[in-house]
């Protein structure tokens, strides 16, 4: 059916999106976008707004560090991490 095209599309754009962010190796890329579309499907996005009542900006920031962790375990991570424990003395 048509889901199939819709799946397609968004792991395509995935696949754009974070082109510079996603394992070079066939398999392990695959396996980020998989987890990456898991991860920004709009479920979540209904799970987290209307199930569990959420503000936008907290659903905004579940799904950006549910991303983030996918790309930091595929050893590609943005290193954004705004609340960091390093700090130098």
């Amino acid at each position: 059916g048509h889901g199939r095209g819709a799946r397609a599309g968004h792991q395509a754009w995935l696949g754009r999106i974070f082109s510079d962010r996603l394992p070079k190796a066939p398999a392990a890329r695959r396996h980020a976008i998989h987890a990456l579309h898991a991860a920004t499907d709009v479920y979540i996005w209904k799970l987290l707004r209307r199930d569990l009542q959420l503000s936008r900006a907290d659903t905004e920031r579940i799904m950006l560090e549910l991303v983030d962790g996918i790309l930091e375990r595929a050893g590609t991570g943005t290193g954004r991490r705004r609340r960091s424990s390093r700090r130098t003395r």
